[in-house]
């Protein structure tokens, strides 16, 4: 029932959930998304990651879980897009590890610890990118569990937010001059030189 008491409609009889993960018949490297509205769709190619076949296949078979059967699957092309964007991350700091780990097995806290520092210095983008890695591997029952417990133990610091100056209001003497001028102004009810009137003036003499 909907919240207006009404039977809320339901699908076309024809119609299925949108079908994502890794495309079957292939190396395991392909996984296809398609938004829950249907209108958009990208396939990922993980066959193009700086790593290992089996690490491309496993990054495929995480990215796929995390967009599909989750408990809060991706349903926009953009939160995929981001959680891409941070497994070819990963791929590329673990290509410059050394010795590079060839399989999921290997993959321990060093590798995600030279992920962060590999940010030092950008701290907005640092805070960002290990933000999606912890989303997309958190979960992951391949993933060995020190390299899972780092992900929690690691404490990137949020960024600052920069804001505006507050600005400062006259305060003393000037304040107290400016307002007998005001005051003064308003009170001869003609216009000053320039038809410019301070604080308002203008209103309190109309």
């Amino acid at each position: 029932m909907s919240r207006g008491g009404r039977r809320a409609s339901l699908p076309p009889a024809a119609w299925e959930p949108p079908q994502r993960g890794v495309v079957p018949g292939g190396d395991g490297t392909l996984v296809r998304f398609l938004e829950e509205s249907g209108e958009q769709s990208k396939a990922y190619d993980f066959s193009a990651l700086e790593v290992e076949p089996e690490l491309q296949q496993w990054m495929a078979r995480c990215f796929s879980r995390r967009i599909s059967t989750s408990r809060t699957p991706a349903k926009r092309l953009r939160t995929a897009n981001n959680r891409f964007d941070s497994l070819r991350g990963f791929a590329q700091v673990l290509a410059r590890h050394q010795p590079p780990p060839t399989c999921v097995a290997q993959l321990a806290e060093a590798h995600i610890r030279a992920f962060v520092e590999h940010y030092d210095g950008l701290p907005k983008r640092q805070h960002s990118a290990f933000k999606q890695l912890r989303t997309v591997l958190r979960n992951d029952p391949e993933l060995p569990e020190d390299a899972r417990q780092v992900l929690f133990n690691i404490r990137v610091k949020q960024p600052e937010v920069e804001r505006p100056a507050p600005t400062r209001k006259p305060t003393g003497r000037r304040s107290r001059l400016q307002h007998a001028e005001t005051s003064a102004w308003a009170g001869s009810g003609s216009r000053p030189v320039g038809g410019w009137w301070p604080d308002g003036a203008g209103a309190m003499a109309s």
